[in-house]
């Protein structure tokens, strides 16, 4: 497994541009997860109940939620229509750069894991995604790495409020244990979404016709969820690296 280290003030293993003008670039937000505790910069707040692209909101990861030596490790359980998931304390607004986070999917469970009665360990449906919400709008940007078929199918997609429930999503061949980023690159006409592995491959790529000053103020979302699989299932990510940059 290779870590990227491709996201701003990072050394790569791959060099990859992910926006323009980094000299005059201004950066909003990044946490590389050295340190965490849910209120501090991140938190589950109460808007995620009524501002839910994947339908009931558990609250905050239910099974692990916690620094380790490979980022922020989110572990969460879901049955059907459940998601669970975290949001940045402040909020933000650009309209040119970047915001883009880099994660390692899981491909196991701890022995000495306990989870809850009846949970399957097996990382499926939505794995992870990145969501820019504004939540007094309700408008978004979201893209998902999506295990469909019981996580055999590894799909990508990304949906936003320009075209509420249309989805744009491609078979990608992620696999687990592997590490990948997300990005929304935005100028101030358009955004252009990009899902890459730890050597630059672009494995899938969607432009929407808004930049994200489309949004306003918008808080950054890490959701987990899980479609219709018929009971409680486990989705296990580590979080290396989230940035917002202006350019």
């Amino acid at each position: 497994m290779k870590r990227i280290g491709l996201l701003l003030g990072t050394v790569a293993l791959a060099t990859v541009t992910l926006f323009n003008g980094a000299s005059a670039a201004t950066v909003l937000f990044k946490d590389t997860f050295k340190s965490f505790k849910l209120g501090k910069r991140w938190d589950a707040p109460a808007f995620l109940s009524t501002n839910n692209v994947f339908h009931t909101y558990l609250g905050a990861p239910n099974v692990i939620l916690a620094k380790t030596a490979n980022g922020l490790r989110m572990t969460s359980a879901e049955a059907n229509y459940q998601t669970t998931g975290i949001a940045t304390v402040d909020a933000f607004s650009l309209t040119t750069g970047h915001v883009g986070i880099e994660f390692q999917t899981g491909d196991f469970i701890d022995s000495s894991l306990t989870l809850p009665q009846g949970t399957t360990d097996k990382n499926i449906d939505g794995v992870i995604a990145l969501e820019l919400l504004n939540p007094t709008t309700g408008d978004y940007f979201v893209a998902e790495l999506f295990g469909a078929d019981y996580g055999t199918d590894t799909q990508f997609g990304v949906s936003s409020s320009l075209a509420p429930g249309t989805w744009y999503t491609g078979k990608t061949g992620w696999q687990y244990d592997e590490s990948y980023q997300i990005v929304f690159d935005s100028t101030a006409s358009a955004t252009v979404v990009k899902f890459e592995d730890s050597l630059g491959h672009v494995l899938f790529r969607h432009k929407l016709p808004a930049g994200l000053g489309y949004l306003g103020q918008f808080y950054i979302v890490l959701p987990q969820w899980m479609g219709t699989p018929g009971s409680s299932y486990v989705n296990d990510v580590f979080v290396h690296q989230v940035e917002a940059v202006q350019d």
